[in-house]
Parts: C-alpha cells; structure tokens; sequence
C-alpha cells in the first residue's frame, strides 16, 4: 500500500456530483487512479479521476477531460 495526498472537488462540487459525505470517512482506503500532480520528497501528490471507495463503488472524482482512468466506452462533455 502507498499513501498519496489525491487532489479533488470542492465540497459543492461533490454535492453537485451526488457524493455522500458519509461515503469515506478519515482513515479510509480507497483505490485512486489519476495523474502525477508534483511530488517532494517523501510526499506524493495525484490528481484523481476515479477512486475506488472502501465499499467497492466506483466514483468519478475529478474531470480534467483526459478519461485514462474511466474506459474507452466512457462518454461526457468532453468526448469528441
């Protein structure tokens, strides 16, 4: 396992989202995919796309327009 800092929404974009605030709580693990954001020195840093909760949904998290993390089939705004 390996502990990364992952960028994300705002608490009113989350809302927006349909997130639940219940749906992690501090101390959980989750299953992160995204993008090399900076890294120091002992410090990891990730924009995140797509988290993977600790009850096993998947949850779009941040949307940059790149979609590696969400499939080929995976359409928004952002799909040509």
């Amino acid at each position: 396992m390996r502990l990364w800092t992952i960028e994300g929404p705002n608490v009113n974009q989350l809302t927006r989202m349909g997130f639940e605030k219940e749906a992690l709580k501090a101390g959980d693990a989750v299953e992160a995919c995204g993008y090399l954001l900076k890294a120091r020195p002992g410090e990891q840093f990730l924009t995140g796309e797509l988290l993977v909760l600790p009850d096993g949904r998947k949850q779009s998290w941040l949307d940059y327009g790149h979609h590696k993390c969400l499939g080929p089939d995976y359409k928004d705004m952002h799909s040509k």
